[in-house]
């Protein structure tokens, strides 16, 4: 059930750009597909020690460590091809510092965040341009990094909702004749929910001709989700910034299942 918390004024005035549909097909295209297995032999040469990444001993070029507390996990990077020799992508690091998992990437620059579950059993993976804000989020289970589904949504707009469902700013589509910040043309945006322990998508908030919807967070000790909405009078009016009215919205999270 939607609940309309305030409504807002118009938004600030913003160039308003018409989009093409080839610049718009290359805007989403999927990032490369993730092959996940668990730690090999020939793996365990890399491991992380003083917050430096190391190989056979060895530092690793500018390797950049995330630290974080997650099940068994105590570290993260993105490694690229020179440093792996050829074996560019996620690297995952256990207590004692030894990588216990390892997800491929064509790129390692495209990894830009890993979002893990307050339990340790699910992450996601977010990739994309480090420029933009359209990106792809990929969710796993920790366990044998089994790879669950994937999205298409808005940088920063993601949030764990308990253990194992996740609420995120979805992208649906072009919207042509609007304008999305840094790429000079519209999107369709919902709020969705994906539910790691028995993966399926859920819409919570649907976008429309003259409607979308972006996650702001969460409702403390709740299960809903605070949004905002933005609408215009007519599908013609995207392109006009002073028409888009913005208002706040709440709406709840479903029970897992």
């Amino acid at each position: 059930m939607l609940k309309v918390l305030k409504a807002g004024g118009a938004l600030p005035s913003a160039a308003a750009l018409a989009v093409l549909a080839v610049l718009a097909a290359l805007a989403l295209a999927s990032p490369p597909a993730l092959r996940a297995q668990e730690v090999r032999a020939d793996l365990g040469e890399f491991k992380v020690s003083g917050g430096t990444v190391t190989r056979d001993g060895e530092p690793v070029g500018n390797a950049e460590v995330h630290p974080l507390e997650a099940g068994d996990l105590r570290a993260w990077s993105g490694l690229d091809d020179l440093a792996t020799g050829g074996r560019p992508g996620l690297y995952l690091f256990g207590e004692d510092g030894v990588c216990v998992g390892y997800l491929p990437l064509e790129d390692a620059a495209e990894l830009q965040d890993m979002i893990f579950s307050g339990d340790g059993r699910h992450f996601v993976m977010v990739t994309g341009s480090g420029a933009r804000d359209d990106v792809s989020f990929a969710f796993y289970r920790r366990e044998g990094l089994e790879k669950l589904g994937d999205a298409v949504g808005v940088r920063h707009e993601i949030r764990w909702a308990g253990d194992g469902r996740l609420v995120y700013t979805r992208i649906d589509d072009i919207r042509e004749g609007g304008a999305f910040p840094g790429l000079g043309y519209g999107l369709r945006l919902s709020v969705a929910m994906f539910d790691a322990d028995s993966p399926g998508e859920t819409v919570l908030l649907q976008s429309d001709d003259t409607r979308d919807y972006r996650l702001a967070g969460l409702v403390p000790g709740r299960d809903a989700a605070v949004a905002t909405e933005l609408s215009v009078g007519s599908p013609r009016d995207w392109g006009e910034a002073d028409r888009i009215v913005s208002r706040t919205v709440e709406v709840a999270i479903p029970d897992p299942e």
